[in-house]
């Protein structure tokens, strides 16, 4: 895939910088790729909507579980926003998990809750979604692979 053809978002623009230093690909002609600075749950967010109506697959990796569900609806509208509304095969893809420490249940969601938020985030955008959602477990860890499609 062209490089033009891919987005990325990151809190700060001190974080996209230091990807560039990281992948030494600032230089012209490397790489055509466009990344944003933003806050995805913040409503006010205004240069994030440069994103919107754009993008058909969103990787997003060891993302969610970084908030509690109110947060992750907040995330998972904007990320809505971001999909091409014609396209009937968007996707929504990635990875959740970490050490099961104490409160991990608010912010690693199991196949039914994962199901659930979805669903409100349906209802808030005026949308339908189906997910997939893989959970793999021990003692002190967990796992989360998942997939959110247009239903």
């Amino acid at each position: 895939m062209p490089s033009e053809r891919l987005y990325g978002t990151d809190l700060q623009a001190g974080f996209l910088d230091l990807g560039y230093d990281l992948f030494r690909d600032r230089d012209p002609g490397k790489s055509k790729a466009t990344y944003i600075a933003g806050d995805m749950l913040k409503e006010e967010e205004t240069e994030l909507d440069k994103l919107n109506g754009k993008i058909d697959v969103i990787y997003a990796q060891y993302f969610f579980h970084l908030f509690e569900r109110d947060d992750q609806v907040k995330a998972a509208k904007r990320m809505v926003r971001f999909l091409r509304p014609g396209n009937r095969d968007v996707l929504i893809f990635g990875r959740n998990g970490g050490l099961k420490i104490e409160g991990w249940e608010k912010y690693v969601l199991g196949a039914e809750t994962w199901q659930k938020m979805w669903n409100e985030v349906g209802e808030a955008t005026g949308t339908s979604w189906r997910t997939e959602l893989d959970l793999e477990s021990g003692d002190d860890w967990i796992k989360v692979r998942f997939a959110v499609r247009r239903a």
